[in-house]
Formats: C-alpha cells, structure tokens, sequence
C-alpha cells in the first residue's frame, strides 16, 4: 500500500492533499485504465490486491505452480485476475515482469538493476510493523535481546535490519534470519560472500519464504547487518505451527518460521552452539516476527493434527 502510494505522489508530480481513501480514489481517477500487477508466493500478492481495490483499479497476480488453492482464491476474493505459471517464483517474477504495458505498473517486492524504487518503498512500508513494536508496552520496559526475522526474498528482513541498526538504543540485539532449507537463498549468498540465485527446490511448506534469489536492493544491506542465518527444513516449522496452536497462537506455516528457528536453537543438537554464541537462555527477551495467519487450511489442519 506504501509503494502503490508513493507511486501515485511521484506519478502526480506531487505530494496531494487527501483525508481518506475515497480521496485518493478521486486522484487515481484520471490514470484509468490502471493496472497494477505483481508475481508473489501469497501474501504480498493479497496485499497488492487488498491496495488496487481500495483505489478502485485492476489487479493482475502471477502466482508459481503449485500454490494451493486457498491461496489464489483468497486473492481472487479481492477482486484481482490470478495466473498461475509453470514455473517457480523466480519464473514467476520474470513473467510478470514481462507482461506489463502502458496502463499497468509493477509493485513488486524483488529488487533488480533497473527496477529499485519501488522495491525500496515496499521496505519503507514495513515500517509500520516497527512504529508498532515501538508502541509495545512491553518492549517499551525491555528490549529484546534477539531478533528473529523470516527471509523470502529479504524485503522485510530488510526493513528490520534497518530498524534494529539505526537504533538509537546502545543494547541494539541481535539479528538472525531464517529460510526453508530447500530455498536458502540467502545464507548460500552470505557463505559464498555474493548474491547467488539457486535452482528450483524440492519445495517447502514454508510456501511464503520459498524463492530462489534474494531482492537485488535488499542484499546490500543484509550481507553486512545480520549475526546469524539460519535454514531449516519443515519438521521445525511443522513443530512450530503445532506449539504455535497449544499456545493459543495462530500461525500459518511460512509465519511459524521464528518459531521454529528459536525452537531449533535450544533443541537441535548442532545449532545448539550458536544458540548459546546467541544467549539464548531463560532469561532472554526474542522478538519474532508472525506474518500469517491460516492461509492454507488444509495443510494447517493436517499439521496440528497429526
């Protein structure tokens, strides 16, 4: 919603005065026909649909093969066109990208050389999660000590590393990312020291962290900002979304991801180390990130009860 309306103010040539979305809707008005089209694993493609129908105009998402059902619907129920491609998401990416005409506009959150800017304005946006966390009563009293943040293509695990790098606080914490093993694209670019694409995995019930090249503009800031990469394969995030539901805490499989990343850290015996290197104890405050709810109810149903 940020890049769609950071779009609009650079597309009018100015910063307009507005109140509500019906006024923005008004602003978009002469620009129709307007589509706005984007490749996405789930969640960032409802988003952008959940934006074009505010504004009153079209949507068109690419979605890669394999996607469950509930996903594309649960998109089509805004309103947007789905195409599915037979291909993995980083096809995915390139198809939508090669589909665009005058009257329609790329919001996507994978940066490349050429197309930056609104990649950039995705992570703006993000901060909002952080705004929010700020206001937190309880992080307010006590700051975490470790930050775990899920990794599709590095956009919001960028806007965290911006957030917990630029604060002003001096017990800054420390950052771990965590990725599907089957798509790890992001801790095979930070050993290899280079952004690295890898072939299309065996898949992951991860599904929204399942893509096979960290964004072009969030790599940058990655390689230098982060203390831990893990990758993880399913039985954590499985085990995750089951705690997750004993807890009374709602969390599809992708969101589970910290969840399973803090569970692998105390239980597994080869990360074990590195959740000792972290700190992680009793005493630990860990901030994780949950960004999804049930959006593949079948699979959810079947993991919490097996």
């Amino acid at each position: 919603s940020w890049a769609a309306y950071r779009w609009l103010v650079k597309r009018l040539g100015t910063e307009p005065a507005w109140e509500s979305v019906d006024d923005l809707r008004r602003l978009v008005e002469p620009l129709k026909p307007l589509r706005f089209v984007t490749a996405t694993d789930g969640n960032h493609g409802r988003g952008v649909a959940w934006t074009a129908r505010r504004l009153g105009v079209d949507a068109e998402v690419f979605m890669p093969r394999g996607t469950v059902s509930a996903r594309i619907e649960a998109i089509r129920s805004e309103g947007a066109t789905v195409t599915v491609v037979d291909g993995s998401y980083d096809e995915t990416v390139r198809v939508a990208a090669e589909s665009l005409d005058d009257r329609a506009v790329l919001i996507q959150d994978t940066g490349r050389p050429g197309y930056e800017e609104i990649p950039r304005w995705i992570v703006e946006g993000y901060a909002t999660l952080h705004h929010e966390i700020e206001r937190d009563q309880v992080l307010q009293h006590r700051r975490p000590d470790i930050v775990i943040v899920p990794v599709g293509v590095g956009s919001l695990a960028e806007a965290a590393v911006r957030h917990w790098r630029s604060s002003a606080s001096e017990d800054r914490p420390l950052l771990v990312s965590v990725e599907p093993l089957s798509s790890n694209c992001l801790m095979e670019s930070l050993r290899l020291d280079e952004r690295i694409s890898l072939p299309e995995g065996d898949g992951t019930i991860m599904a929204g962290l399942n893509c096979g090249t960290v964004s072009f503009t969030s790599w940058p800031i990655l390689r230098r900002g982060l203390n831990l990469a893990l990758a993880l394969d399913d039985t954590w995030a499985a085990d995750a979304v089951r705690w997750g539901k004993r807890q009374g805490l709602i969390s599809g499989e992708s969101g589970a991801s910290g969840i399973a990343a803090l569970l692998a850290l105390v239980k597994d015996p080869v990360l074990r180390e590195a959740g000792d290197a972290l700190g992680v104890g009793l005493d630990s405050t860990v901030l994780l990130y949950n960004t999804e709810g049930i959006t593949d109810p079948e699979g959810y149903g079947r993991l919490v009860d097996r």
